[in-house]
């Protein structure tokens, strides 16, 4: 089969435009610059708003390997954790310096936590029985990775912020757990 190229220039222009045939059938080639230019922009579109996404499923994971890990490991009895953008925020206490260290440590374990700010102070951590309540109340927040739980005297203290959908869904779930009182210190996003 033969191929004739014809490279035709328009008078008020210095953009050309190359014609191919194939038995009288014309192509353009040229203007498949512009349609690439429109492609990549399309793309880059795509993989940016892929990437939110993505954030926000990774920080679901990061809460949700912390809660297992809170679930698991003593040295967590104390603290509190928060995610957002792969940032993992420690609050609370811990009993010693080495289980502080280990806490931070288990987190770094985690594959996808790009920083830690670690706010845990060290001192006397004691296993009440408010602490399966906290242990649950954790295990409700793990798939909101901004919030977080603080349970003293039966009552459940909620902190960091969340949407308002998800205050909704979090509200009933905590109620389950039956404290005494929720409360609700959340910011809306």
């Amino acid at each position: 089969m033969k191929h004739k190229v014809y490279l035709l220039s328009h008078k008020n222009s210095s953009e050309k435009v190359c014609l191919t045939s194939t038995q009288n059938n014309f192509f353009r080639i040229g203007k498949q610059k512009a349609t690439l230019n429109y492609l990549t922009i399309f793309l880059l579109l795509l993989i940016i708003l892929c990437s939110s996404c993505s954030k926000a499923h990774r920080d679901k994971e990061i809460k949700a390997d912390l809660t297992t890990k809170a679930k698991n490991e003593l040295n967590f009895a104390g603290v509190n954790y928060m995610v957002e953008d792969g940032v993992v925020t420690l609050t609370g206490k811990c009993s010693s310096e080495k289980s502080k260290n280990e806490v931070e440590q288990d987190v770094k374990g985690i594959n996808i936590v790009k920083g830690i700010i670690n706010k845990i102070v060290v001192a006397p951590v004691t296993l009440t029985s408010d602490f399966p309540l906290k242990q649950a109340a954790d295990s409700v927040l793990k798939n909101y990775p901004g919030a977080e739980a603080d349970v003293s005297g039966n009552t459940i203290v909620l902190e960091g912020k969340a949407a308002q959908k998800d205050v909704d869904k979090i509200l009933p779930a905590l109620n389950k757990l039956h404290p005494n009182k929720i409360d609700n210190r959340l910011k809306l996003e």
